[in-house]
């Protein structure tokens, strides 16, 4: 009796795995993943904790480029503007620096607590938000 009970809670185990697995595979979004696409971001807002990281990937046949809101310098992360791109300094701020072709992604580390606000510089009607805790 003992092993039929351990083998049906395996079962329980691997079946929700698997269940879990296949929801991902299903939505094909990854945490921390915004996908970029011809009707905006996806998600729009996203909370996340301090030191984790964003993937920003376009699904779009047409370019976007990721970057801290206010268009059109990128200026509300602390320490961004698109000044910054091209330099040493480029790794560090909230900014792709360059359009993101279909399937091209885009990371950044969040290090400040607060509500980052974002946008498309191609296109600056598209907008979203980072909220860091």
């Amino acid at each position: 009796m003992k092993t039929l009970g351990v083998l049906i809670i395996l079962s329980l185990i691997m079946l929700t795995a698997c269940t879990n697995q296949q929801v991902d595979t299903l939505t094909n979004i990854k945490p921390n993943t915004i996908e970029i696409t011809s009707n905006g971001f996806t998600p729009k807002e996203l909370t996340i904790k301090i030191g984790e990281t964003i993937t920003f990937i376009n699904k779009d046949t047409k370019p976007h480029w990721p970057a801290s809101a206010f268009h059109p310098t990128h200026t509300a992360y602390p320490g961004s503007n698109i000044e910054k791109c091209g330099t040493e300094e480029q790794e560090n701020i909230f900014d792709a620096c360059k359009e993101l072709q279909q399937e091209w992604t885009y990371a950044f580390k969040f290090e400040a607590h607060g509500k980052w606000n974002y946008h498309d510089h191609l296109k600056p009607s598209m907008y979203g938000s980072i909220i860091v805790q």
